[in-house]
Formats: structure tokens, C-alpha cells, sequence
């Protein structure tokens, strides 16, 4: 595999973009957020399909901190905010393409990428290089897990 210097350097007005590459911007993170009728569907299917294999999160704790943002997205920190997004992006790795349709009504590939976009400007918002904040490294674990599982599940051919 061939890097090319525009893949390791794209758009990295800070040290972060030299590890996450930000190939795009939203200008409204907070209009990714799930609905709520669909949030304990999705809830339900990392604590069936990835909390037994990483244990990234107190469950207890982060459905109350996940249901606060779908309600008051500026309510949230930069840290629970990449959590967040880093929550939905690990969920929806984890989903079979038929079913991520049958949730969200677009292919898996789009979903996850649009996901995988705005976890990387939420921790890049959490500045995570810099933090101390144990949330915020929760969020990168759990970014660098799904995309493990998003390459293993392009080596396998699914």
C-alpha cells in the first residue's frame, strides 16, 4: 500500500489531522445525532454486539449522557460529544448491511462514512492529542476499534 503525503496531510490545521486525515467538514455535528426513537434500537445493538468485546463505557452513564444530547446538543461537552459520535460510528460498523438499511434507509457504506466524518471533527473538537479527559480517549479507542472492524469486514469481502 502506497501513502501519498495528500492522505496523511489533508486538511491538518493541527497535529490531528496527521492521524484522522479530515477529508471533510460538517458545519452541524449536532445535526447527526440519532433520533431519539431510534436511540435504544441502536443502544441495544452495541450493548449486544460490541460492549462484550471492548467494555469501552459505563452503560448506566452514557445512555443518560447519550439521551441529554439527542435533547440539548449544546449541552454537551467536547469530550461526551466525541464519545458520541464515536458510539454511533463503532454501533454502526458492527450492523450487517441489511440491517444498517433497514435502520437508517441508506447503505452501510454511506452511513458509516458520513459517521466516520463527524466522529473525527468531534474528537478533533475534543482536541484528543492534548487531553487528559478519559471520555475523549474512550471516544478515540472506541474510533480506532470500528475502523478495525470496517477493514476487517472489507478483507473478508462482506
Amino acid at each position: 500500500m502506497t501513502v501519498r503525503v495528500a492522505d496523511v496531510f489533508v486538511d491538518s490545521a493541527d497535529e490531528s489531522g496527521l492521524l484522522l486525515s479530515t477529508y471533510s467538514k460538517i458545519d452541524n455535528i449536532a445535526s447527526l445525532h440519532l433520533p431519539f426513537h431510534m436511540l435504544q434500537r441502536v443502544f441495544d445493538i452495541f450493548v449486544d454486539r460490541v460492549d462484550p468485546f471492548v467494555k469501552p463505557l459505563h452503560l448506566p452513564t452514557f445512555w443518560t449522557t447519550l439521551t441529554g444530547a439527542v435533547k440539548n446538543p449544546d449541552g454537551v461537552s467536547k469530550s461526551q460529544e466525541a464519545a458520541i459520535f464515536a458510539f454511533y460510528l463503532i454501533t454502526i460498523s458492527s450492523l450487517e448491511d441489511d440491517e444498517c438499511h433497514s435502520l437508517f434507509g441508506e447503505e452501510k457504506s454511506i452511513v458509516f462514512a458520513r459517521y466516520r466524518i463527524a466522529a473525527r471533527q468531534a474528537l478533533m473538537n475534543a482536541e484528543f492529542l492534548k487531553t487528559s479527559s478519559l471520555v475523549t480517549l474512550q471516544a478515540f479507542m472506541m474510533f480506532l476499534v470500528s475502523r478495525a472492524l470496517r477493514s476487517e469486514e472489507r478483507r473478508v469481502g462482506k
